[in-house]
């Protein structure tokens, strides 16, 4: 008995982490209907080390750490703006980065330039589980196992009726019904002990 109580209370915890009401589930995609895209960085391979200029670590952690570079190539023609989601599982589900309304390029492909988060290339950014708005550079606890943090894309028919701030679960709401495309790449970090 004291083993299933110490189960439920760790399951209770890791539940408990990331911010409030970021747990609604993912818009409603047709399968059938919705195109793969292939999300590139130039910062890391998908799989591989993120770069530490790009997390909690980086020699310029005093001032702003920017975003990395994001590519995306296989966007349908329906594709009229795009949404980006970063989150870290391994953290309980923590939002690093949300953006919607990001232009989705041309002939299928479009981009993010490194340190677009808090400028007018990202369209409309939201609110992280850091409480601020825009890019929350990774950052796991020293000596913790590496942490995956993974980048979705979605290509979406319609701009979104959302407003900078806005939760992931407002996000999810808002892309229900519009999703054209989605593809994702998975960075890896962890901090020495």
């Amino acid at each position: 008995m004291p083993f299933l109580a110490a189960a439920v209370a760790l399951l209770l915890v890791v539940a408990g982490c990331g911010r409030s009401g970021e747990t609604g589930g993912a818009p409603s995609v047709d399968p059938s209907a919705v195109a793969t895209l292939r999300v590139t960085s130039t910062a890391f391979r998908d799989g591989a080390t993120i770069p530490v200029q790009f997390t909690c670590d980086s020699p310029t952690a005093g001032a702003a750490v920017v975003s990395p570079a994001l590519a995306w190539i296989g966007a349908p023609a329906t594709a009229q703006v795009m949404a980006v989601v970063v989150v870290d599982p391994d953290a309980g589900g923590f939002v690093h980065w949300l953006t919607a309304n990001v232009p989705a390029g041309s002939g299928g492909s479009g981009f993010l330039a490194q340190g677009a988060s808090g400028t007018d290339a990202a369209g409309v950014e939201g609110g992280n589980s850091a409480g601020k708005d825009g890019w929350t550079p990774p950052c796991p606890p020293k000596g913790a196992a590496r942490h995956h943090y993974e980048i979705t894309v979605y290509g979406l028919s319609a701009t979104l009726p959302v407003e900078a701030g806005f939760s992931l679960s407002e996000l999810r709401a808002a892309m229900d019904g519009r999703v054209v495309a989605t593809g994702m790449i998975t960075g890896l970090y962890a901090r020495a002990g």
